[in-house]
């Protein structure tokens, strides 16, 4: 899961520091140590489909503004028995990130869940759109991921960039979501051509909403091993930024490192090390954007997920 931190006021999909703190010198800051730093780690226990939607690390010493970290499960939709995310137990919290919109077989440029289902079809053969709005009656927030391993991402499969921001706002119409995560794996991360179009619908879709007072949290998740993000999860995290993305934060999968893990360290000590090494390379990432950020505003756009 990755973390997304929400504002002072509590609204989900917080985007980082405002222009006004950007503007600011950045205080010199040491590198946070794991240990030394006041740190918290927030967990939860698996959900149905797997996985987290982030840890928050974060120190309150240093932070420029005040906010609460936010977390949520990740639901495979499409999995059986199905996951009653709509009725939330007070130990797992009251948001979820919802897995995984894909494009179609038949249409690549229709958003469907695992390629299984189509909007439509979800709503009556799972009752999805019922459920979703009963979560936010009770006070959650239904989060959308787009992508995964095992099927194409919307980017991947649709060519045409204007059916493809159609898609991506379809789900985020539909379902009202506040946040999204880009999901990239596999040929989704490595594909240049359909990272230019992520990028750029993402921008368009952004700049809508942000014109009509009603912004979008974007999250990316990412493969890691303990010396941080591939080379091509920074070209993914650069393209966004490129277009002009505004980044809630980069989501790093900490939980397979294969052979990249030294056999007498354990997987608490690999994480450790990888998500140290996301927080510089997020840091270098926006330097090189022109935007210095101290270490505690990069710890607020870094999130971990778990199995």
């Amino acid at each position: 899961m990755s973390n997304v931190p929400m504002n002072t006021q509590g609204t989900p999909g917080y985007q980082g520091p405002t222009g006004a703190e950007l503007e600011r010198k950045p205080r010199r800051a040491r590198r946070m140590s794991f240990w030394r730093t006041t740190l918290a780690v927030v967990m939860v226990g698996a959900l149905a489909g797997g996985g987290f939607f982030g840890w928050q690390f974060w120190t309150a010493q240093q932070a420029v503004a005040a906010y609460t970290p936010w977390f949520a499960g990740y639901v495979d939709v499409t999995s059986t028995p199905t996951y009653a995310f709509e009725s939330p137990l007070p130990d797992v919290g009251d948001s979820v990130m919802l897995s995984f919109i894909v494009a179609g077989t038949t249409d690549p440029c229709q958003p469907t869940w695992g390629t299984f289902y189509t909007l439509d079809a979800a709503s009556s053969t799972l009752d999805l759109d019922r459920r979703i709005a009963r979560l936010a009656q009770l006070g959650g927030q239904a989060n959308i991921s787009f992508g995964g391993a095992a099927n194409n991402e919307l980017a991947t499969g649709c060519t045409d960039q204007g059916a493809l921001v159609g898609a991506y706002s379809a789900v985020i119409d539909r379902y009202k979501t506040k946040t999204i995560d880009l999901d990239l794996e596999g040929d989704n991360v490595t594909n240049v051509a359909a990272g230019e179009r992520r990028a750029d619908a993402i921008k368009t879709i952004q700049d809508k909403r942000h014109a009509a007072g009603n912004d979008l949290g974007v999250w990316v998740t990412l493969a890691v091993s303990p010396t941080g993000l591939t080379d091509a999860g920074t070209a993914a995290v650069k393209q966004l930024l490129d277009a002009g993305v505004t980044l809630a934060g980069v989501n790093a999968m900490t939980m397979d490192y294969g052979g990249s893990k030294d056999a007498a360290d354990s997987m608490a000590k690999a994480s450790i090390a990888a998500l140290n090494a996301t927080h510089d390379q997020v840091a270098a990432l926006y330097r090189d954007h022109g935007t210095v950020l101290t270490a505690a505003e990069v710890w607020s756009k870094v999130g971990a997920r778990r199995p």
